[in-house]
């Protein structure tokens, strides 16, 4: 039954992500995108299917990085890089739960920076390291939040735009619009809009999608282009729309999970909402029509027929949470397209897990260890799962820079092809958690 190896697959997955954290030392751990990506998908899935069983580990990852005096470790406002804003939705979700309100029998959450073995004897084995005399830092753990999401929130208040108000991807890519950043600072800033009273910020998060929608949509496939140069200045771009050569499937990847994440945080009575949901639609509809009959998609969309194209896992991952969370929050009420978009996200699933899934044992795990009680130690939960390694994800993926790509084709399928990154680890968890519950 699907929901059984759903659940299988997904305890698995969940115990090789918690393992490789736990070899990240406070030292070694890196405030980006990527980390982000992991840290927010073991989150879905510690609190929607494992009772808070995983809370610690990300916590103490989480500490780490926003140090004593509410800095984040390696972060540079001045790079105004949109990739940087990504982790912080899981520092807008702890300063939440850290609210007096919020908290369960006075528990104090204040984790500090270091080797989280030293505090064992303060650990809630849920919640991390709990306040003591001896561990208590400048600022609380919920002060330090607040300053470092203010942080972040001071980068896209100055964020450089292009002429229409969207905004650059990086400082070093100017006048750039990349369908990555909308996913990297389009849920964090609507949320913090909604959290802070900023309603001028969750107007301008619909702007800049509706922006994307009108000139970066590719129109024979009803896809989308990986960014545009407004400036029409880069060799990669349209003389006449700016757009880069192809359609990348991982850049869509982003751009789908960017809306439906986004979406949460949008009023319903917001004026923009119903057209961010019909631009959601379209492009699942979209996806469909180019879904292959693995339950995958092809690495550049456009180009089915292309020598050295492959299906690539990240982006397939994307799409079938997109899918499977759309359907969860209502956002499609027509039965028929319902039920065609349920059975795109199971071939997805289903194609990720017979073609791109490793395990270490000899044979595929047991449906047994599906009897580990919820609330176990970690170091049981990590002991008693199999490791699995996912392959099929591509490294990276950009345009510009320094060596050049030109996103063409060949560049595109020319990347390194890799196991285990966080870019395909992280979506897969977060497909298979929203999986458990359509199914």
């Amino acid at each position: 039954m699907l929901t059984d190896m759903t659940t299988l697959y997904l305890q698995t997955l969940a115990s090789a992500a918690a393992t490789s954290l736990a070899n990240c030392t406070p030292a070694s751990i890196k405030w980006n995108y990527e980390t982000g990506v992991l840290l927010f998908s073991l989150s879905e899935a510690s609190t929607k299917a494992f009772c808070g069983l995983l809370d610690g580990s990300i916590q103490e990852r989480l500490s780490a990085l926003i140090l004593p005096d509410g800095s984040i470790q390696g972060y540079c406002l001045d790079e105004f890089n949109l990739d940087q804003i990504n982790a912080g939705k899981l520092l807008l979700r702890e300063w939440e739960a850290s609210s007096p309100e919020k908290k369960a029998d006075g528990e104090e959450k204040d984790l500090i920076a270091g080797d989280p073995d030293q505090h064992t004897q303060h650990r809630n084995t849920s919640r991390g390291c709990i306040q003591c005399a001896s561990h208590r830092d400048s600022l609380s753990y919920r002060e330090r939040l607040e300053k470092a999401i203010g942080t972040l929130a001071q980068q896209l208040m100055g964020q450089p735009r292009i002429a229409s108000g969207s905004y650059w991807h990086k400082k070093i890519y100017p006048y750039q619009v990349w369908l990555d950043g909308l996913y990297m600072f389009g849920p964090f800033q609507a949320h913090y809009g909604i959290l802070f009273g900023q309603t001028d910020m969750v107007d301008d998060v619909c702007q800049q999608f509706l922006f994307v929608r009108d000139k970066l949509r590719h129109r024979q496939t009803g896809l989308y282009f990986h960014a545009m140069d407004d400036s029409k200045a880069s060799r990669w771009a349209d003389q006449e729309t700016g757009c880069s050569p192809h359609v990348w499937a991982r850049a869509v990847g982003w751009l789908a999970m960017a809306l439906v994440d986004t979406l949460d945080w949008i009023p319903l009575a917001h004026s923009k909402r119903p057209y961010m949901e019909e631009m959601l639609m379209d492009l699942l509809d979209a996806l469909v029509r180019e879904q292959r009959s693995s339950g995958l998609w092809l690495q550049v969309m456009d180009a089915p027929e292309a020598k050295s194209n492959y299906e690539e896992t990240s982006a397939s991952a994307m799409f079938a949470y997109t899918f499977y969370k759309s359907l969860g929050r209502g956002l499609v009420t027509n039965a028929n397209r319902a039920k065609i978009w349920k059975k795109t996200a199971d071939s997805a699933i289903a194609g990720i897990i017979t073609k791109k899934v490793r395990w270490e044992c000899a044979s595929e795990p047991s449906i047994q260890l599906l009897q580990i009680e919820p609330m176990a130690e970690l170091s049981t939960f990590k002991s008693t799962m199999p490791r699995l390694h996912l392959d099929g994800i591509c490294s990276v993926a950009g345009l510009g820079g320094s060596p050049y790509r030109d996103g063409s084709i060949a560049y595109y399928v020319g990347e390194p092809i890799v196991l285990d990154d966080f870019k395909g680890l992280g979506p897969f968890m977060l497909a298979l958690t929203e999986a458990l519950h359509a199914n």
